[in-house]
């Protein structure tokens, strides 16, 4: 399974962020709800960072930046590949994935 993980300010729309924010969406575990992404995938977990906005390697070379003090796992559809604009994409099985994003809330 492909994810990305990645700040939600770089791939929620703009003209949807502040509902995205209103609505709680910053702040969600996988099974509560999820949020689609057209074009991208499923936002299927996110939370508030530990600090706010940095940067973060893990896996092999990857990054993940937050700018918005937030960060969220994606489960990508088929094929999309996210530009490096919209954060770093991972082929991995579910636990390694959701070990990185728990990793990545302590930026």
């Amino acid at each position: 399974m492909r994810y990305l993980i990645t700040d939600p300010c770089y791939i929620v729309p703009n003209d949807e962020w502040e509902q995205f924010c209103n609505d709680g969406l910053y702040d969600f575990y996988e099974g509560e709800t999820t949020y689609r992404v057209p074009g991208l995938g499923n936002i299927i977990a996110s939370s508030p960072t530990t600090y706010g906005d940095g940067a973060m390697s893990f896996g092999r070379g990857k990054e993940v930046g937050v700018d918005s003090g937030t960060v969220c796992l994606v489960e990508l559809d088929g094929e999309v590949v996210p530009t490096d604009y919209q954060g770093t994409a991972v082929t991995a099985n579910s636990e390694t994935a959701h070990r990185w994003y728990e990793r990545a809330q302590t930026i």
